[in-house]
């Protein structure tokens, strides 16, 4: 018997639906009334409308400021510094490496963190992993969150907006999660989480390869919209089924 216990993390809450920016502070408002939105301007334009309608009808003060490109720890830092200035209690954020980033501030500044990704290419949105990069954009360091974000937020319609080539990677990974989950459990390895992975996830796991399979990569990536309308399970696998799964 491993001396070792069997440890998951997860999102707290996982919402995806078309349209579900309109409503996202149905989904924080039992956090906190001081909201920090951090993204590009990308992410901006394809998720301002929707929140900016959601939060007026709360009555909710939401703040919103440019992400700088890179998930580097000068930016962590910099946000950081902005955050405790106006003492923000929720950080919301849009796009891969501004989800990157936020988690790493949120988790050092004890703040709520919800996510709503722009585009479909990987599991950043769930996942208790933060990619830090140098201002070249080259992966330099890793960090750990202590949990994964309270809230992710699925728009599928946004999604459906983004570029398609995006998908195929996320798909990968999610593929790849099965055999990273069944290498882990049949070696006991010990993950970040100081446990090793238990049988709930190596089963998610093995739903998530199934699913991908099914709706195979390749033609699901030649429509973004007909995704969307009928292949709907991928985005949740590859959102958070793979990040459920397996932690690094």
């Amino acid at each position: 018997m491993s001396k070792h216990a069997r440890i998951m993390i997860a999102p707290s809450r996982y919402v995806q639906r078309r349209g579900a920016t309109h409503e996202i502070v149905d989904h924080i408002e039992f956090l906190e009334k001081t909201v920090l939105g951090i993204g590009g301007k990308t992410g901006f334009e394809a998720t301002g409308m929707g929140k900016t309608k959601s939060f007026a009808a709360k009555n909710i003060t939401r703040y919103a400021e440019v992400f700088n490109r890179e998930c580097t720890f000068a930016e962590v830092e910099r946000v950081i510094a902005v955050a405790r200035r106006h003492r923000y209690a929720v950080i919301l954020a849009s796009g891969g490496k501004t989800i990157d980033a936020v988690k790493s501030v949120a988790d050092k500044i004890c703040a709520a963190t919800v996510v709503y990704p722009t585009i479909a290419s990987s599991n950043a949105s769930c996942s208790c992993l933060s990619v830090v990069y140098d201002e070249h954009g080259d992966c330099v360091d890793f960090y750990y969150p202590k949990k994964s974000p309270d809230v992710a937020l699925i728009d599928s319609s946004i999604i459906a907006n983004g570029p398609a080539r995006f998908l195929a990677p996320g798909m990968d990974d999610g593929l790849a999660t099965w055999f990273e989950a069944d290498a882990g459990v049949r070696t006991c390895a010990v993950s970040f989480t100081g446990g090793e992975t238990p049988s709930t996830a190596l089963a998610r796991a093995s739903l998530c390869f199934k699913i991908l399979i099914i709706y195979d990569a390749m033609s699901a990536a030649d429509s973004m919209g007909k995704l969307v309308k009928a292949g709907r399970p991928i985005l949740q696998e590859h959102s958070c089924g793979a990040a459920v799964a397996v932690q690094p």
